[in-house]
């Protein structure tokens, strides 16, 4: 029942793009080229499948030598046809397969609603993550007392004289080194080094995205590269912060890199900045840009039952 999934492919970001905004989607997941770049061959492949009223994007993961399918995002849309897909995929999964549920790794709160209503007991949900959202104007203002601390560690990082500029071809192998170094330092088990695979992805397959998808700026101090920011659009009105990586033994410059990549989003009016996957040094550091709003984002597994306790 799968012989129509395909790779997912950047061509597919306008396509994407537009039927995300018909939907009103504004989590970080929805935006087209972490999508993309979240399909890591061999050995995490997403694919796409298109139906006359909703669409699929789903992944396949082996371990172990066990295959698992998911869905990486609901169906676009959730609709009564979209729905019975799902139960056919449960019942052919529990039939032919050791897999005996279904799990879907990002999803919103009206989406949960709408499952929740139509699958009942045999849904159960975790909280995933909770999401930033910022007004790029106010961050680049950062005015009044709220935005001391901000204005602190820009204030320190200036007096070192930054370069900030967009990215070129020939400074990606130099920002592929800091990615490395970065995650070195860091540690290779820490929560928040899982954006480490698609975000290596990124700086090798940039150019296989249009500016207009995806966009990347660097910071340099004394002529080497300290940090860089990759962003872009989910739908017109929202952006997505991609990525951000920076030395981390140069304090304040990772506010630095931020609100200069707000000037750059300033034609936004939120931008989406992801999480902090329950990392209280993470949502401090979020917390100094001051978010206009902040969502919950869950996952998913869908069983018959419902009984399966969901880990």
């Amino acid at each position: 029942m799968f012989s129509d999934f395909r790779l997912i492919s950047p061509s597919d970001n306008g396509y994407l793009k537009d039927i995300f905004a018909s939907q009103e989607k504004e989590a970080w997941c929805y935006f087209p080229p972490f999508l993309n770049l979240y399909n890591l061959l061999p050995s995490r492949p997403v694919y796409l499948y298109k139906q006359h009223s909703f669409t699929i994007i789903a992944q396949k993961v082996t371990t172990r030598g066990k295959e698992r399918l998911d869905l990486v995002i609901p169906p676009v849309s959730l609709n009564d046809n979209s729905v019975d897909w799902i139960n056919e995929v449960i019942n052919y999964l529990t039939r032919n397969t050791e897999q005996s549920s279904l799990r879907i790794l990002w999803v919103d709160e009206s989406d949960l609603e709408f499952l929740s209503t139509r699958f009942g007991k045999s849904l159960e949900y975790k909280l995933k993550d909770r999401e930033y959202f910022y007004e790029p104007q106010k961050i680049l203002d950062k005015k009044g007392r709220k935005f001391r601390d901000l204005r602190k560690k820009i204030n320190r990082v200036e007096r070192l004289h930054p370069v900030f500029n967009e990215i070129q071809f020939q400074d990606l192998k130099s920002a592929e080194n800091l990615l490395k170094d970065w995650r070195k330092k860091q540690g290779r088990k820490r929560d928040f080094l899982l954006d480490w695979g698609y975000t290596m992805s990124s700086l090798k397959r940039f150019y296989e995205f249009t500016r207009s998808d995806l966009r990347g700026w660097q910071v340099s101090l004394s002529g080497s590269m300290r940090g860089f920011a990759l962003a872009g659009p989910i739908n017109d009105r929202v952006g997505c912060f991609f990525v951000a990586k920076t030395d981390t033994e140069i304090d304040g410059l990772s506010e630095y890199l931020r609100w200069r990549v707000f000037d750059q989003l300033v034609n936004y009016e939120l931008v989406n900045d992801a999480g902090d996957l329950g990392i209280p040094g993470l949502r401090q550091h979020k917390m100094k840009m001051r978010p206009s709003r902040i969502d919950n984002v869950y996952s998913v597994n869908l069983t018959h039952s419902g009984s399966k306790k969901y880990e």
